[in-house]
């Protein structure tokens, strides 16, 4: 049964010069009870290619085209403090089990672990090309990145030194992802391919070539039982993770999928694409849960250009969206 949802707009960390409140006109969406006005913040002036929560969801970072890492306080919507270490855009960003470290990546080839706590950058290392994708493991114990190298670099988050590599891609690897017992690692290549590997041997478990146009987004279900995959045909599909079994697939976007990302309790997915798209979705079925489908809607309720990025807080409560329009939107969800 096609579950219904209340979507509520809370606040925008915009990533424009400037500042104050803003209104729009209400909008009706799929399934929604109403939209709310938006409110937006001065803060950073670059596209917005990453959101990440901290585990606890008391911080949400993000990061883009102006170099720069901005901390945020979801709450009140002000900026806790911000990096400059990255001296080309920022692809990637990824939260430590623990909290206690953010991994950012870049197109300057560099992996760079900060402090959120006191602020300070701790360990950095350079890739030989762009990196695109950043992950911990569940323990905490390795950081997983790649990009147009082709190559997994399983690396110490202690020391920043390489563990392990997978190599072999076809293409550059636009994502990655742990499962939730870290033992497997998916990966979306430009091949085509979503692939899943052994952490501890490197061994490829499964290979799924129904993308097309490009596979570029990846993430496991919080309950370890479904594998979803975003690519360049607009479409996000979902997988069983153990055998590789088409579930379901999510379609009606007309852009590329640049992002997706499970609730808390693996019931809902949420995706940001390229028609400047912030999409829900029921895994189990492929339906649309919301909000709007043209650009026009999205544009109305926050978003005017392509959305890059998508996280829900830890308690399952809000999704935090990204774009090209640099801004930053929190979107409070309601499931009935």
């Amino acid at each position: 049964m096609l579950r219904r949802l209340a979507l509520l707009v809370v606040l925008v960390l915009s990533v424009s010069a400037c500042g104050g409140d803003q209104s729009y006109t209400d909008v009706s969406v799929d399934n929604a009870a109403s939209v709310a006005r938006i409110k937006i913040l001065s803060g950073p002036t670059g596209g917005v290619n990453a959101v990440v929560w901290s585990p606890d969801g008391k911080m949400l970072a993000s990061a883009g085209d102006d170099h720069t890492i901005y901390l945020w306080d979801p709450d009140t919507g002000k900026e806790i403090r911000h990096w400059d270490g990255h001296k080309l855009a920022i692809t990637s960003l990824a939260f430590s089990p623990d909290g206690k470290t953010l991994a950012s990546g870049g197109r300057d080839k560099a992996v760079i672990l900060w402090d959120p706590a006191g602020g300070q950058q701790l360990r950095t290392f350079s890739d030989t090309d762009q990196i695109l994708a950043l992950a911990f493991s569940p323990d905490g114990k390795l950081l997983a990145s790649t990009g147009r190298s082709k190559t997994v670099i399983f690396s110490d988050p202690a020391t920043l030194q390489p563990v392990s590599t997978i190599k072999g891609f076809g293409d550059r690897v636009n994502d990655l992802a742990f499962s939730p017992d870290g033992k497997t690692l998916a990966t979306a290549a430009n091949d085509n391919k979503v692939q899943t590997w052994d952490v501890a041997s490197g061994a490829k478990k499964l290979e799924i070539t129904d993308q097309k146009a490009g596979a570029t987004a990846v993430a496991f279900s919080p309950d370890g039982k479904m594998l979803a995959s975003g690519a360049g045909d607009a479409k996000i599909r979902v997988w069983d993770a153990a055998g590789g079994s088409a579930i379901a697939t999510c379609a009606g976007l007309i852009g590329t999928v640049r992002d997706i990302n499970f609730s808390p309790d693996s019931k809902t997915l949420a995706s940001a694409s390229a028609d400047h798209a912030f999409a829900l979705w029921d895994p189990a079925t492929g339906a649309r849960l919301g909000p709007g489908r043209t650009p026009a809607e999205q544009a109305a309720t926050g978003h005017g250009s392509e959305v890059n990025s998508v996280a829900w807080r830890p308690d399952g409560t809000i999704v935090a969206t990204g774009s090209y329009d640099q801004r930053v939107l929190l979107w409070a969800v309601q499931i009935q």
